[in-house]
This record gives structure tokens, sequence and C-alpha cells, in this order.
């Protein structure tokens, strides 16, 4: 088959090993984006390839190969029918683009959809295979046009569940392995005894009373990365660039203005309330952005106002709902305003009728145990819950998505309908989730494709390899059965 390695461009040379392992097995690599800087590409080994820089993608600069290839602009008609994705799109640029106009973001977005629709028309690719959740900008228009054009793609998401990943062709529609497994044992029983080591261990420790309400892993990392020591460590080194290329009176004078300007923490503890446990609540835990989590997997619910006054709309008559921040959210870009979190973005959230901002310090596993539910984007805390057996809302496409019990909602009807079925005694069972986890456990990998998860994974570069290329195989060869 055909095929196209969209952002396999990370710190993960083992990918290389997978593009060999396709190659050998009869498929023919026709595009590569990667980063020559991270790891090297013996190009003489994929002799027929296109190869393109990570960077020269995001800056919409073409492949050197296609450098004089004819783009034609696009119509108005595609244009339209990938309104979504320029949505999407445009919201994404808030990480690497944040200063940018939205007239300079649609032009962008333009030149993206120009040379990539140019592409897919030259090369015509029977299967894109992403690395990850498109999220980078170029390869989610990439993902928008292969969905317009009908183009199979196979991408990777990550669990956080012991380092287990899913195999999914549409992100909206999650991992279709776990929906048809979920459907086979839909009238079976699972017990504990049913799950592997591994995940009878992580389900013992979410679900114990006494040990379960810690953050996750990568929170505490995230934490630690920005302690006061590291701070200061991170300071002087400022102060010595800033000494070496005279500029430190400068950045001193642009640190002293900073100080008396007004900033996210100002205007957060500025509407924050106390919250008052005894009453009915829906617990709403903002989830960190710019990053993939929302853009794209919440859709249009990245505006997580929307998803707030959605939820507002809905609200049985004697309940409030409480909203925190997420507990990492200022600390990589600091308290700026930033496109993500704009000036009057905790105020618009307060002034929604029965809508309250909580203190950071407020513990997020007491809002889980004492609210009536939670709602999500497709955030973790979604999953905790759901473990704590939580009723649980979510707007977007989480990993869980297929989890029995599960609310998905996607307006103020859907919401209410959850409310109304919360109000007369829904409740989730362990049962359910023993199902749930009994079913990821059969179609899940064993293996890593970031930093974080080679960190935490006890498996060899080797091992991990070897996981990700026999199931990427596997999910090709299924591909090509039904083309």
């Amino acid at each position: 088959m055909r095929l196209f390695l969209i952002g396999w461009a990370e710190n993960r040379p083992e990918l290389v090993d997978a593009a060999q392992a396709l190659r050998e097995q009869g498929h023919e690599i026709v595009y590569w984006v990667r980063s020559s800087a991270v790891f090297a590409v013996d190009a003489t080994l994929f002799p027929q390839t296109i190869f393109h820089e990570l960077n020269d993608a995001v800056a919409a600069r073409p492949a050197p190969a296609l450098a004089d290839m004819d783009i034609i602009p696009p119509g108005s008609d595609l244009l339209s029918r990938l309104g979504e994705t320029e949505s999407i799109t445009l919201t994404m640029m808030n990480k690497r683009y944040d200063w940018m106009t939205v007239s300079e973001r649609k032009h962008l977005y333009y030149s993206y959809v120009c040379y990539w629709s140019s592409v897919l028309e030259r090369f015509r690719p029977e299967v894109i295979v992403f690395s990850m959740i498109p999220h980078t900008l170029y390869n989610f228009v990439i993902y928008g046009l292969a969905k317009v054009w009908g183009i199979p793609t196979v991408m990777l998401d990550m669990t956080l569940v012991k380092n287990r990943l899913l195999f999914m062709n549409k992100f909206e529609e999650g991992s279709a392995a776990l929906a048809r497994e979920l459907e086979t044992a839909q009238t079976k029983t699972f017990s504990l005894t049913d799950l592997p080591s591994d995940l009878k261990d992580y389900f013992e420790k979410q679900t114990d009373t006494q040990s379960a309400d810690t953050p996750p892993v990568y929170v505490q990392n995230e934490l630690k990365n920005y302690s006061f020591r590291k701070k200061i460590v991170l300071k002087i080194k400022i102060v010595y660039t800033s000494l070496r290329d005279r500029t430190f009176f400068t950045k001193t004078f642009q640190f002293i203005a900073k100080l008396f300007r007004p900033n996210l923490a100002d205007e957060y503890n500025k509407v924050c309330t106390v919250p008052d446990l005894n009453k009915k609540f829906v617990y709403v835990p903002l989830q960190y952005q710019p990053e993939c989590t929302t853009s794209p997997l919440g859709g249009l619910y990245v505006d997580q106002i929307l998803m707030i006054e959605t939820l507002a709309a809905a609200l049985p008559p004697d309940w409030v709902i409480y909203v925190k921040e997420h507990p990492i959210q200022w600390l990589p870009r600091g308290t700026n305003f930033v496109g993500a979190r704009y000036r009057g973005y905790y105020e618009a959230i307060a002034h929604i009728k029965n809508v309250k901002i909580v203190p950071l310090a407020t513990s997020g596993f007491t809002l889980i145990h004492r609210s009536q539910a939670v709602a999500t984007v497709t955030g973790t805390t979604g999953w905790e819950a759901i473990l704590r057996l939580k009723p649980t809302l979510i707007f977007g496409y989480p990993w869980y998505q297929h989890c029995p019990g599960l609310f998905r909602v996607r307006d103020t009807q859907s919401c209410r309908v959850a409310f109304e079925q919360i109000e007369k005694g829904f409740a989730l069972k362990h049962s359910d989730t023993l199902r749930f986890l009994c079913a990821f456990s059969k179609v899940s990998v064993h293996g890593f494709i970031d930093d974080y998860g080679r960190a935490t994974s006890a498996l060899t570069t080797e091992e991990n390899k070897r996981a990700i290329t026999d199931s990427l195989l596997e999910e090709i060869a299924a591909l090509e059965v039904r083309l």
C-alpha cells in the first residue's frame, strides 16, 4: 500500500524501524514528515520517499523535492467542507502562533490547505499513518482533508494507563477494536481476577479510598519542574544570559513593569469563591490549554466557556457548578494573558448563572467525591471520576469515551437528559468499569510514544519498537483487507 507517515518526528528513533518493517512487508513509504535534528533517517533506505522536515511543514514551507510543484489554491467548495477543520486549526494556533492576528492565521491555514491538497492529489496515498493524534496544525489539516476525500487514517493515542496505547482510525470514533470488544463482552460478567496484573494493580490503587486521591504522575512531574528551587535556578540563568548579551536592564524593566500589570492570577483570585460543599453541584475542572486534549480532541468544545454555558443552561434549579483551573495552567507560560486564557476569561465564567470559580487550593478529589456529577471535555478527571463511581459527562473524544455509564453530551438537551437521569438515581457500577478494562486490556498495546512514557515504562526501546511495529502492521493489514 502507498503510505504517508505524518508526524513521525519526535524523539522516537524506534519508529524508523517500524517504517523499515512496513517497507519490508511490501508497503511503499511515499511521504514522510520527520525531524532530522532529533534523529537521523538513512534516506538511501527509502529512495522513493519524499522527506519533509517537521519545522518546514509547520511553517507551511514545501518539501525540498516539491519546491517547484504547481500548487492550486483550494476552491470555495473544499473550504466549505473543511469548515470545522478551519475553526479548530485557528484555535490550535494559540500554541505556536499566539501573536498572529485572525487574518494572518486564516492565510496560514489556507497555505496548509493549498499545499497538502496538492500533495494528496498528486501522490494519492492509500493510508495516512499518524504517530499520534494530529494536533500540530499542518497534520490536523491533512487529517481534515483525509476525512473529506475518504482516505483511511491510522493513529496512536496515549491513555496514561500503565503505558498502554490504543490504535484508532478516527479520534472522534475512538478505538473501533475497543468498541467491538465491549460489544462482544456486553452480556458477560467480569471480576478483578480477569484483569492482567498491571491493570488489576491499577484498578485497586485507583479505587482504594485510602490512597487513590493523589494527582496523576504527569501532573506531579510538571509541578516538580516548576518548584521554587528550579525557578530560582532558571532566574539565575536568565540574569547571567542577560548580562552577557547586555539586555539585563531592559529585561529588569520589563520584569518590574510586569509586577504592576493585571494578570491571570489577579483576575482568578478576584472572582473565586470558597465552595459550599453542602450544595448540589457539578464539578468542572478546566483542562490545560493549548494542548491536544482539547484541540482537537474537544472539537468545538475547545472553548471551555461554551461547555460551561451549555451545562448551566441545563442545570437543575437547585444545583450550582464549581469550576477550578488546571493546577499547571499558569506554570509553562506564566500568568500573562494569552490566547487560551485571555483578559476577562475567568470573569466571563464567573458571570454565568449558577457558576462559581473555586480557589486553586481546593482539593479536586474532594470536589469529585462531594459532587453530584463531574463534567469535562476529555480530562483525566473524568476517568478518575468514573473509577470513583461518580456520574461523568464528557463533551469531547477522550480515549475512555466508550466506557459504559458515561454520558456523552453534545448540547443543552443531552445535558438536560443526563441530569434528569442522575436526579432519578443513576449510578455507575464497578462491574461496568471492570468490563471496560478487560476489553481495554485485550486491544491496547504496551508501549510509549513520548518522553513521559519512556521515563515511566518498564519496556526497553527494543520491546517498545517491536510492540508498536507488530501492532501497526496488523492495523495496516486489516485496512488492506477492508479496502
